[in-house]
Order: structure tokens, then C-alpha cells, then sequence
């Protein structure tokens, strides 16, 4: 618009009414280039639903209203946050849609997404805990299904009180698990706040026989379906401490139902160590609980551990008994 004087002014903006920042030609044309490129690699399902008007924003929008008192503020709503959100949501809702695990090349293709963008959001899933990434998959983290039970109770916010009761008396970090195949799948967790602790690694495996809820998950199996899940061959050793070979952890398998405790003696990780007793429960899902610490606390604490975990299991189990 062009005043009286001469001087060519912008119309003001009306309250609620939008303008784009000012974008050279030649910027303008690489975005839609930069943006052309994406399509093509994400394929149409992307292009079906931004032209239903159901996708992310493509350009910062500067965002001018007035508040209660007149006077004008200014926002920028940016698309890259949104478009990650949007992505990660994705990636998230098929891993809760197939909670036995999906691999990369499956989340790709179910997201429209490419594969080294899933490989990025799952590991910085896996960071906040909302997904578990393993040999079998991408599953449901521990912190997923501390929010999805917000819904309603479940096995793991049933027991949480006596998790955090275990946790107090140790101060170590306290583990909830089940068994899913071959591995160990987490269901809820409480980290310890020592300034040395035992911390979860982003990205490590998790196989039963290599950890102390893992063996006591595995010691209310029979035999015969322990030799059906690992074959009679020989162990993938995670430390030179790990068990190699069936046989091995069978005869373990056997101590630990005569005496209740599991161990893992640096055999998952070294410098670490974890003592594990299972949690006998009324419905199909086998559960059990443990703690884990710094190598160098293990021997000093043990009995200590012991007496906690043995208290807390029975809590555990008047709690699903429905005992109080």
C-alpha cells in the first residue's frame, strides 16, 4: 500500500491474520526443491494426507494477535518441531500397535519414513525410555507403558508401590520384567540415585540367560522350553563372565529354583552386577524383579539385597493375590 507521502507501507495486520517472512526467489525455489526431494522419497501416502490438509507446516508462520490489553504479540510456529513430533508419534503408535516387536525396515514402510530417520527416533526413543530396542524388534520401552496406564491399572502400577519400597531400602536401580522370546523386556524401573549406579545402555540386547531377572524369568520355564527357545548349542557371550552354552545354564536354571535367587555376575555388563528373584502370578504374564548394582557394592551388599528383594516379592504377590 502507498501512503499519502509517497511511502510504500505493509497493510497492518488485523488480529489473528498471518504473514509469511519475506523469502528471497532463489531460497524459495531450494525449499520447494528441498521439499519436492522429501516427497519423492517418502513416497504418496505423505502427499495424500498433506493434500487432505492433514500435514506438518512447510515454513516458519510469523503469528501477530492482539491480547487482552491491545497490545501485539508476535509468534513463530515452526514446522521442524511439529514435523518431528508428528513423526515420532507415528513411530510410535505402530510400536504399541505390534507389541511383539517391529524391525526398522517394517517401521519405514508402515510410517512412509525412511529408514535412517526411523533408525534416529527410535534411538532417541530408546533414550526416554519409550521404546526397548533389541534382537527381537522395537517394542513398547518401559516408559510407554508407565503413560498407556494411564488408562487404567496394570500389573506394573499395581506393583509399583513395592518397587519404590525396594528401591528406598537399597537405593539401587530396581528393575520389573517379563519374557518376551528369548529376551528380557522391561516394564517399569526405578534408577538409583547413588552418584556411582548402574545405568540402562541405549541400544544393548537384553538375552534372558546373560541377567539376573532374565534367569529367574527363565527358572519357571521346564527345561524342555528353555532347550525349545535357546537349542543345545552354544551361547552368544555378552562378557567373558556370560554362561556359553545350554548346558551351562540349565544347571543354573536348577540352582535357582532350589535356592529362589538369580545372579549375574558382571555377565551382562561388566563393572555390573544384579541379583533377581521371580514373582509367581496369578495370570499368564511372568514377571520378576531386580537390583541392580556397581560390581565393587555386589559382595558387600548382597545379603543385604536379598533381604529386601525376598520382602518385596512377597508384597509383590499379596498384591496380585489380591491380599492386602
Amino acid at each position: 500500500m502507498r501512503g499519502r507521502d509517497g511511502i510504500h507501507r505493509k497493510g497492518r495486520l488485523q488480529a489473528g491474520q498471518t504473514r509469511e517472512p519475506r523469502v528471497s526467489a532463489k531460497r524459495r525455489k531450494r525449499r520447494q526443491q528441498a521439499e519436492h526431494d522429501d516427497e519423492k522419497r517418502r513416497g504418496s501416502p505423505h502427499r495424500s494426507r498433506r493434500e487432505k490438509g492433514q500435514g506438518v507446516l512447510h515454513r516458519d508462520t510469523v503469528i501477530v494477535s492482539l491480547n487482552d490489553t491491545g497490545a501485539k504479540e508476535v509468534s513463530v510456529r515452526t514446522s521442524h518441531g511439529i514435523q518431528v513430533i508428528s513423526r515420532a508419534a507415528a513411530v510410535l503408535r505402530e510400536v504399541a500397535d505390534h507389541p511383539d516387536g517391529r524391525s526398522l525396515g517394517q517401521l519405514a514402510a508402515a510410517t512412509g519414513l525412511p529408514r535412517s530417520t526411523v533408525q534416529r527416533i527410535v534411538d532417541a526413543l530408546e533414550i526416554e525410555h519409550l521404546v526397548q530396542a533389541g534382537a527381537g524388534g522395537v517394542r513398547p520401552g518401559w516408559g510407554l507403558r508407565r503413560l498407556g496406564e494411564l488408562a487404567g491399572p496394570g500389573a506394573a502400577s499395581e506393583l509399583r508401590p513395592e518397587l519404590y519400597r525396594l528401591f528406598e531400602a537399597t537405593r539401587e536401580t530396581v528393575d520389573l520384567a517379563t519374557l518376551s522370546g528369548t529376551e528380557v523386556l522391561f516394564m517399569d524401573r526405578f534408577l538409583s540415585d547413588q552418584r556411582i549406579r548402574a545405568v540402562p545402555v541405549v541400544g544393548a540386547h537384553y538375552p534372558a540367560y546373560s541377567m539376573a531377572n532374565g534367569k529367574a524369568l527363565l527358572a519357571q520355564l521346564s527345561n524342555e522350553e528353555v532347550r525349545a527357545l535357546f537349542g543345545t548349542g552354544a551361547l552368544k557371550r555378552e562378557t567373558t563372565n556370560t554362561l556359553s552354552s545350554v548346558g551351562d545354564l540349565i544347571r543354573q536354571l536348577d540352582e535357582i529354583r532350589a535356592s529362589a535367587f538369580a545372579y549375574d555376575r558382571e555377565e551382562h555388563a561388566m563393572g555390573m552386577c544384579a541379583v533377581g528373584l521371580s514373582i509367581p502370578s496369578p495370570g499368564t504374564v511372568r514377571l520378576a524383579v531386580s537390583v541392580v548394582m556397581p560390581a565393587a557394592r555386589f559382595d558387600e551388599r548382597r545379603v543385604t539385597v536379598e533381604k529386601a528383594l525376598s520382602e518385596c516379592a512377597a508384597a509383590c504377590r499379596a498384591r496380585l493375590s489380591g491380599v492386602r
